[in-house]
């Protein structure tokens, strides 16, 4: 049976389950509000007009897992399984990084750089895919080749590729113990994750 409340309250709910693992006020109304527009389809008119909504007990029992995943610090693009890139919407797990800001930086700046159509280009470390499968939707043309050591990752960007249109030749390699293919690219990317 539906559980029955009104936006407002369920937001409120929220956001109290949430407030004592969250630094951050405003991040902490960003995270509820991406709850409620992910599991329930509840956008932020809807809250402010304190509109009536019944929860099934499906949604219910997501949106609980996703306040236990999230006190326990889980990041909430893993809770949710997908972050925003370039536009587009790219599924995460725990197999990948979570692409970060400055990476739609490198790709803005790999695509300005490259407005020639048929480029070749290579992503090394491709985790979840965004970077080369950005390219090659984002470049005219464009053959593109990514690696990875991790055959997990691989599953999570071959899965991003399909999702999302993209022809993307991946392949598993070390790439600090296997040779690359004996090819040219045109350009060769890699944003590895910060070491210590």
């Amino acid at each position: 049976m539906p559980h029955t409340t009104t936006s407002k309250a369920l937001y409120q709910t929220l956001y109290k389950q949430l407030r004592p693992a969250i630094d951050h006020e405003r991040e902490c109304h960003a995270i509820v509000s991406r709850l409620l527009a992910h599991y329930g389809g509840i956008e932020a008119v809807q809250i402010a007009l304190d509109t009536p909504i019944a929860l099934t007990p499906a949604q219910q029992q997501q949106l609980d897992t996703a306040v236990q995943r999230l006190v326990r610090q889980e990041p909430l693009q893993y809770v949710l399984g997908v972050t925003p890139f370039f536009s587009r919407t790219f599924s995460v797990s725990p197999a990948v990084l979570i692409p970060r800001p400055e990476t739609e930086s490198l790709v803005q700046h790999i695509v300005a750089d490259n407005p020639q159509a048929g480029r070749r280009v290579l992503d090394i470390g491709t985790g979840s895919g965004c970077i080369a499968i950005t390219l090659q939707q984002e470049l005219p043309q464009a053959t593109v080749d990514a690696l990875d050591i991790s055959a997990a990752a691989l599953q999570v960007a071959t899965a991003n590729a399909a999702q999302l249109g993209a022809t993307v030749h991946y392949f598993q390699a070390d790439i600090l113990q296997t040779p690359l293919p004996d090819k040219l690219w045109d350009v060769i990317v890699s944003n590895p994750p910060y070491v210590r």
